[in-house]
């Protein structure tokens, strides 16, 4: 592919966690990265106790476990990270992340942001936060998606507004106003870490 030397290979890869309020576009900018530089990133799949929605596949976008599975791997010490997220759990697996660096991948891990803060602190990760042009657009994309009822649109966005103050100690915080131009101001974030990552 004409864009694969932007990355050079690396000995062991390094941790990248995206994190974004519903609707700031962060599952499709890391989709069109994992598509486009397949040979250099991997995605860690994360565990979840919610159900699957329609365009969602097991094993791509989620694992879906029942709660009794989810804490029983939890009670084993499987999760490097857990979250509840309006009443669902969420678990990021510690054997799956260590697996893809030490192989040279880089990984690529979309969770909430305060599993972004634990991943950060634990494990050095490279963090970027997804932001929206404003709060009227953001209500513009939730309502667009057509899967929330007024009460958990503004439960949404009430919770949109707080991830948006914590934004501040994220390595990185990417305004998404215009898709194409997002994905291209992430990939070059991941060329300087990449670069970074393979002179320390």
């Amino acid at each position: 592919m004409m864009n694969e030397p932007l990355f050079s290979p690396v000995k062991k890869g390094k941790l990248f966690v995206v994190s974004a309020p519903a609707g700031c576009g962060k599952t499709t900018l890391v989709k069109k990265v994992l598509k486009a530089y397949p040979d250099h990133f991997s995605q860690s799949i994360s565990y979840t106790t919610r159900g699957k929605r329609d365009a969602e596949q097991e094993g791509k976008d989620y694992f879906f476990v029942s709660k009794k599975t989810f804490l029983e791997k939890k009670e084993k010490g499987d999760f490097i990270e857990t979250n509840k997220i309006f009443d669902h759990e969420y678990g990021t697996d510690s054997d799956q992340i260590k697996n893809l660096t030490l192989k040279g991948k880089n990984v690529i891990l979309v969770i909430d942001i305060g599993g972004a803060r634990e991943l950060k602190k634990r494990l050095s990760a490279c963090c970027i936060f997804i932001s929206p042009p404003s709060k009227e657009e953001l209500r513009r994309r939730l309502v667009s998606r057509g899967s929330e009822t007024d009460s958990s649109l503004e439960t949404r966005l009430g919770r949109a507004c707080e991830e948006m103050e914590q934004a501040v100690w994220f390595d990185y915080n990417l305004v998404n106003d215009d898709l194409e131009r997002a994905y291209q101001i992430l990939v070059s974030i991941l060329v300087a870490e990449n670069h970074r990552n393979n002179n320390t």
